[in-house]
Order: C-alpha cells, then structure tokens, then sequence
C-alpha cells in the first residue's frame, strides 16, 4: 500500500512537470505580431542551447523535446550545441489545437536541402515547444 501511495504521488508529479509551459515574462497576452513571433522563437532556440550562444542553466529551465530525456541537462546542451542557425527563415500562422499559432522554421548548421526544424508557439507565444519532425521549407513558405 504504502509503495503503491508513493508511486501514485510521482506518476502525479511527473505528468505536472512534463505539462507545465514554459513562462515567458516579456510576452503579454495580446496576439503576436510576425516579427514578434520571429524574435521569440530566436531567444528562444538561443536560451534551449541550440545556437553558439553559452547557456546558463542556473538561469535557464530546459524545456525538453518530444523523446528527449537525461538527469543532467548539460549534456542535451552539449548535444544541441551549434545544431541550429540562430536567425529563423521564415514564420507562419496556422490553427493549432488550442486556437490560432505560430510555427518558425530554423535552418540546420550545416542547412538541410529544404529542410527546417520548427519552433511552435501559441498565439501569445506562452507555450513554446521545439517539434521532433523535420518540416519543408517550401511548404511553410507557400502555406499549402
């Protein structure tokens, strides 16, 4: 009983920590504009580690992706490092399922013939997430 109680109170804590977002002081809740989305996303790959720019953990809550786990954050800093171009190519709205989003495409270093990883955001860019799969540029620049 007593092992069955502890484990109740740790799946409860874990499924807490993997759905809270990701606060964001600088964003208020009017609708992002696209060059707001566009900045956002920017610090953002920049504070997750995926630029050159050096990460402050003590700062800084790693949000992890789809399948990505570790104990020590570091080394998902050192595995991100330098994968991502810290300028984004293009931004895009789209009907998500809480409502209208954005996504932001970044190219690869070195870059992907036509493909981008994309950066998701709500409208009000509260809750940011990196996605796992690859994403074509040409379709997020035509929009079909």
């Amino acid at each position: 009983m007593k092992h069955s109680l502890e484990i109740s109170f740790l799946l409860i804590f874990i499924c807490i920590m993997a759905c809270k977002e990701t606060p964001k002081k600088e964003v208020g809740n009017k609708e992002l504009t696209v060059e707001e989305a566009l900045h956002l996303a920017e610090k953002w790959i920049a504070d997750q580690g995926y630029t050159t720019k050096k990460v402050d953990l003590s700062k800084q809550k790693i949000v992890f992706e789809e399948g990505e786990y570790a104990t020590d954050t570091s080394k998902i800093i050192d595995l991100r490092y330098n994968t991502l171009r810290p300028k984004g190519l293009v931004a895009r709205e789209y009907q998500g399922k809480l409502g209208k989003a954005w996504m932001v495409g970044f190219n690869y270093e070195p870059p992907e013939n036509n493909l981008v990883r994309v950066v998701t955001m709500d409208s009000i860019g509260h809750i940011i997430t990196m996605q796992a799969q690859n994403v074509r540029y040409d379709w997020m620049v035509k929009g079909e």
